[in-house]
């Protein structure tokens, strides 16, 4: 039923590509945001022009995360290598024109990474990015921001999980919410909500809720 579901909220263009087998290709743009008094911080998408921000060939950009440090902007971003298939983390400047530096690599695996999710916790930088072609969730910890990372904890799961958000954060653990999916059905989804223990006890383990 949810793939249905799913299939239903679809542009009718997007959902013919997917059942065709058309491989997606994006991008990453940028638009300023409104300060004037009384309006809307995040518009609707019709609000205003974006600026498309420079790629690399062979190469594409997408789940983009903003992060405040310092007083400058940071974008974290999934960059996908098209002759591999495979993505890593990389992190550039973004300035107040909407101008960035070079894209740099910041996290890079055997397997695939994107959606890159960084926060803060108990004091330090943590990013939680989507493993799940290790079927994994994994926690990095900064070591100098922004492109320095280790991995402090493995979270085996039996599931391909993607896309986690970070729903709440205690000194002891952190609530997660992602998106289960199968490789071989573009149309199914499946949300399940995980709690990850403190990540400094090796023998934390997640405790899941189970899907909703």
């Amino acid at each position: 039923m949810n793939q249905f579901y799913r299939a239903l909220q679809m542009p009718p263009r997007r959902l013919l590509r997917k059942l065709l087998g058309e491989k997606e290709v994006y991008t990453i743009a940028v638009r300023p945001r409104p300060t004037a008094e009384g309006t809307e911080p995040l518009p609707a998408l019709d609000g205003g022009a974006y600026t498309p921000l420079p790629g690399r060939e062979g190469w594409w950009f997408a789940d983009p995360l903003l992060c405040h440090r310092g007083g400058r902007r940071w974008l974290f971003a999934e960059a996908m290598d098209l002759s591999t298939g495979k993505g890593r983390i990389e992190v550039c400047e973004l300035h107040e024109d909407g101008t960035i530096d070079a894209w740099q690599p910041a996290l890079e695996e055997d397997f695939h990474l994107s959606f890159p999710t960084v926060f803060d916790w108990n004091g330090e930088i943590w990013m939680l990015p989507e493993t799940g072609s290790d079927h994994s969730l994994r926690l990095y910890r900064c070591r100098a921001f922004p492109a320095e990372w280790e991995l402090v904890q493995r979270f085996a799961t039996d599931e391909e999980l993607c896309d986690a958000i970070l729903l709440d954060r205690r000194a002891e653990a952190l609530t997660i919410l992602c998106s289960e999916t199968k490789p071989d059905n573009q149309l199914y989804v499946r949300y399940r909500r995980y709690t990850l223990r403190h990540a400094v006890q090796e023998s934390a383990a997640p405790a899941a809720a189970g899907p909703v």
